[in-house]
């Protein structure tokens, strides 16, 4: 049975991505201690052209960063999608005014995570599946401060943010990601692939360095 999961994977993935050929992210590496990027989230069409989903750079996947420790990451991300209506911005403004949090914690929560009022489930939202286009950034596993993504905080349709982050020196090697973070519309973010990958090179005194390791490749 634990042989067929892989299995069922690899024929989604092969049937999906047109064969064995599967396209690998953009890869953006800093040079001279800076990497820059612009992430412009837009309508994508899928390959098939049965969906249509928000995507970063009108790629499938986000690019993948690659930095070093010390390194100045700058991250710009543009929202092109279609505005907020009305209705949408009357019910963002009502779950980020810490007023009506403290009048009635349970309606701004439902509202936020876009759940049913009578049940709590996330199937049929009473207040609907609202601000879809909202976007963020987090990038998460690295060490970068929260002060700077301002999670609590959503970019609407033709709104822009610039995040400038300095690498520590000490700042541990791996990998690790980037996506949207809008509370209530994660799932439909991933479900879109709106992600992307960051790479934190080792130093000079890294395990990267051991015999053995130094001589593999990815």
């Amino acid at each position: 049975m634990n042989s067929v999961v892989p299995l069922l994977l690899f024929s989604f993935l092969h049937v999906a991505f047109g064969g064995s050929n599967l396209n690998q992210p953009t890869e953006l590496k800093s040079e001279n201690g800076l990497l820059e990027v612009t992430l412009t989230v837009a309508d994508l069409q899928s390959i098939r052209g049965g969906k249509i989903a928000p995507a970063y750079n009108g790629e499938p996947i986000g690019p993948t960063l690659r930095v070093k420790p010390g390194d100045t990451l700058r991250v710009t991300l543009v929202n092109n999608l279609r505005p907020m209506t009305e209705s949408e911005r009357e019910l963002y403004e009502y779950v980020q005014d810490p007023a009506n949090e403290e009048a009635n914690e349970a309606n701004v929560t439902v509202i936020y995570n876009r759940l049913d009022a009578s049940n709590g489930n996330v199937y049929n939202p009473t207040f609907g599946f609202w601000g879809l286009n909202l976007v963020n950034l987090h990038f998460h596993g690295a060490q970068f401060p929260p002060s700077i993504e301002q999670l609590d905080l959503a970019l609407d349709g033709g709104e822009s943010k610039t995040y400038t982050f300095e690498i520590a020196e000490d700042h541990e090697p791996g990998l690790f990601w980037y996506h949207n973070h809008v509370h209530g519309t994660t799932s439909h973010a991933y479900l879109a692939n709106l992600y992307g990958f960051i790479v934190i090179e080792g130093t000079d005194s890294d395990i990267d360095q051991a015999p053995g390791i130094q001589r593999a490749t990815e």
